[in-house]
């Protein structure tokens, strides 16, 4: 399990760049990407927002990087520990 979190972690930083540069196509590549590895590490929460947002159920992407934001400091502490 560690390893996985060492990778969702060091590919998060690319994925919030992309998020935030406003390129819909970028991000929706993303989004998928973010469901499925969220999902994968147990943060369920992260997952579901990524399928309401494909969905379109919202628009916008603060609540995917506010969630993205506390899923990385649970990893951080997690590998730390």
């Amino acid at each position: 399990m560690r390893e996985v979190l060492e990778i969702f972690l060091a590919e998060a930083a690319g994925w919030s760049g992309r998020l935030q540069a406003a390129d819909p196509a970028s991000a929706a590549e993303v989004i998928h990407t973010l469901k499925g590895s969220g999902r994968a590490i147990g943060a369920q929460i992260l997952g579901d927002l990524c399928e309401d947002w494909e969905m379109g159920e919202f628009e916008g992407m603060e609540p995917i990087l506010g969630e993205l934001a506390f899923v990385l400091a649970e990893v951080e502490a997690w590998l730390a520990a």
